[in-house]
């Protein structure tokens, strides 16, 4: 009887290791990296990439926050470690984008951020400008008058 159980027992340390699946955690992608212009003007479409790598190896999928009224905007899936890019334009303001990633199982990253300035277009006066180019000289004048 003790050689069945014995038997039994060196059977099922054998077998066990092909039956049992561990399941492995499945870790979320890399922090994207932005990379893009800092400084825009009012109305000029900016273009930004962004790259996430996931160590599973899973698609990756964005999600941008343009720091405006407009609603999230989530973009993919892509494969893990190639950078992608989206252009938004603004008006005048200080932006923060954010943008994180997601992998095809759910799991996100932490939340990326890129400020950007958008400064406030002054008009020329063109009618202005092309009666100086026609007077040079009463441009001269008024350098000195107003002390430029």
């Amino acid at each position: 009887m003790k050689k069945k159980i014995i038997s039994i027992y060196l059977c099922m340390l054998l077998i066990t290791p092909f039956i049992v699946m561990t399941a492995s955690a499945n870790e979320p992608p890399t922090k994207p990296i932005i990379t893009g212009p800092t400084n825009g003007k009012t109305g000029d479409e900016l273009t930004y990439k962004f790259v996430s790598t996931d160590a599973d190896g899973d698609d990756i999928s964005y999600c941008i926050q343009w720091g405006c009224t407009d609603p999230e905007v989530c973009l993919g899936p892509f494969p893990s470690g190639v950078e992608q890019s989206d252009s938004h334009s603004y008006a005048e303001g200080i932006y923060i984008i954010k943008v994180k990633a997601r992998d095809a199982n759910d799991a996100e990253s932490d939340w990326a951020t890129l400020e950007i300035s958008v400064p406030k277009t002054k008009g020329i006066n063109l009618f202005f400008l092309r009666f100086l180019d026609q007077y040079p000289n009463l441009l001269l004048l008024l350098q000195k008058f107003l002390g430029l």
